[in-house]
């Protein structure tokens, strides 16, 4: 079976829709489904920076959370709110913080659910419409 391809936007992979033709431009339908992979996979690379970004933030987190476990908790310590430097105690920052991180490690845990079922998405829709990654072993 021969195939026709689209080249990715971002990628030097080509995903292609299999035909029984000679190599051709490809059909309205086959240029729909490669935009469809192309969107799936823009979703899945978003979803896998921001994972990025939240755990950057929960290393950050832990970072400032010792710190401050070290020293008295009635020393001032100052947060920013929005665009406020806020004076504050760290008895008081302290477990806010720790719920911070909580909270942002729940967030991880859930979104890495999703990119494994956006990830199952992908690898259905490839199977699902006969998709190859020019490059890419079958």
């Amino acid at each position: 079976m021969t195939s026709a391809g689209k080249s990715a936007e971002s990628s030097s992979q080509q995903p292609s829709s299999s035909s029984s033709g000679a190599l051709s431009k490809p059909t309205p339908k086959q240029e729909e489904i490669i935009k469809g992979f192309q969107k799936l996979r823009q979703e899945q690379h978003a979803m896998s920076e921001k994972v990025s970004e939240i755990k950057s933030q929960i290393s950050e987190h832990k970072s400032v959370i010792a710190a401050l476990e070290k020293v008295s908790e009635d020393r001032k310590c100052y947060r920013m709110v929005d665009q406020a430097l806020v004076e504050r105690k760290v008895a008081d920052v302290l477990p806010e913080l720790k719920l911070m991180k909580t909270n942002l490690e729940n967030t991880v845990n859930m979104m890495q659910q999703q990119l494994e079922k956006k990830g199952s998405e992908l690898v259905e829709y490839k199977s699902k419409h006969d998709i190859r990654i020019q490059g890419e072993q079958s």
